[in-house]
């Protein structure tokens, strides 16, 4: 049997990581539905500063990327690993690759659309919580602000997600076929220093998100508050329901 139909074999009869990538792929469909009812009919970002309503549109458009992508990659080697192997083994002339390798170009296409979105996803939540801790320096003056913070925001996270992405398909082995949906082993050194990039990152997202939620959180808690101008009372709210909107997305 060929190596890579060996692999594929071997990777098919892992009942935990077909498991996976099946629970994944379903989620993915069902929360990309729900993201787009819940984004087209309740406008959950009613009433933010137009900066964040930017930003967040960005977060979501990444969001469905990292979903579709998602469905597509791990749905592909869940169907591989299942239907076609199934198919396969049935048939005597395909029993000796139940499972045949695939393409690079359609692994790395599909690998490409996923981490781009899970990319985004990141860099914005660094954006929104960039917009949010200038609006709190500013909250007299930040509400009559424009919306070129939210734009710069957006477009930084957008051209570092598509760079990243274009090294990583820069770097991808084209000569060899794919047991499974990835980049390639060529590059690997690349991707997972920037996955550990990413986690340090969601950290000081979160890290920062906390000190928002604990400063606005005595802001609200202050006697003088109803001698608050409308503007600071504004993007304090404003600050307070990007934070539950995020938390609700990042607990789901």
């Amino acid at each position: 049997m060929d190596k890579l139909c060996e692999e594929g074999l071997q990777f098919s009869e892992e009942t935990s990581l077909v498991a996976v990538y099946a629970t994944k792929t379903l989620i993915c469909i069902l929360g990309l539905f729900l993201l787009l009812y819940v984004y087209i009919y309740q406008n959950p970002t009613r009433g933010f500063h137009v900066n964040s309503q930017i930003i967040f549109q960005f977060h979501c458009s990444f969001l469905v990327a990292a979903m579709i992508g998602t469905a597509l990659s791990d749905g592909f080697d869940f169907v591989r690993f299942t239907i076609v192997k199934a198919v396969r083994t049935a048939s005597p002339q395909f029993q000796d690759c139940p499972v045949p390798p695939m393409s690079p170009y359609v692994g790395v296409a599909m690998k490409s659309i996923k981490v781009f979105g899970n990319n985004g996803v990141v860099y914005t939540t660094a954006a929104l919580a960039i917009e949010r801790i200038v609006s709190s320096l500013l909250l007299e003056s930040y509400e009559q602000k424009n919306s070129a913070l939210g734009w710069t925001l957006s477009m930084i996270s957008l051209v570092t997600s598509g760079t990243l992405i274009a090294i990583r398909v820069g770097l991808a082995d084209y000569s060899k076929e794919l047991s499974i949906t990835s980049f390639t082993a060529a590059a690997t050194g690349f991707s997972m220093r920037l996955q550990y990039s990413n986690a340090v990152v969601e950290v000081v997202n979160a890290f920062l998100l906390f000190i928002l939620h604990f400063l606005n959180k005595r802001r609200l808690g202050r006697r003088q508050r109803i001698f608050n101008s409308l503007a600071y009372k504004a993007q304090v709210g404003g600050t307070k329901g990007t934070e539950m909107l995020y938390k609700d997305m990042y607990s789901i």
